[in-house]
């Protein structure tokens, strides 16, 4: 799933409205184009995944000490969507080189797994 795909499918898990920009390539939340809304992407953005990840519920744990493998980041999320949910599931996202990196990106591939079942 590319970057873009992973971007809308959180976008519509957080129920936030946008589009993306053909000039850029950026995604502009609640915008119907490049002029109105603002940037949104929690990929590189640590305020937006934070956002995104109080908003759906995600619980972020770093499972992984080793350096020499990479980042292993799982986030917790309900699959159902719903914050109350009972039933959980979890995603493992491994990234050399960035912790935070690897936690943004657990984040929206947990979120875009929310945003599948909507």
């Amino acid at each position: 799933m590319t970057d873009r795909e992973l971007l809308e499918l959180a976008a519509k898990a957080a129920r936030i409205g946008g589009s993306y920009c053909k000039n850029s390539g950026d995604f502009f939340a609640n915008s119907e184009g490049c002029r109105t809304g603002y940037r949104w992407d929690p990929l590189t953005d640590d305020g937006d995944a934070f956002r995104l990840m109080v908003k759906l519920g995600i619980e972020v744990k770093r499972v992984s000490l080793s350096r020499s493998v990479g980042n292993v980041v799982q986030a917790w999320y309900n699959q159902d969507g719903k914050v109350k949910g009972s039933a959980c599931a979890s995603i493992s996202c491994t990234v050399s080189g960035c912790r935070y990196s690897a936690t943004r990106r657990a984040i929206v591939l947990a979120a875009a797994e929310i945003g599948k079942k909507l």
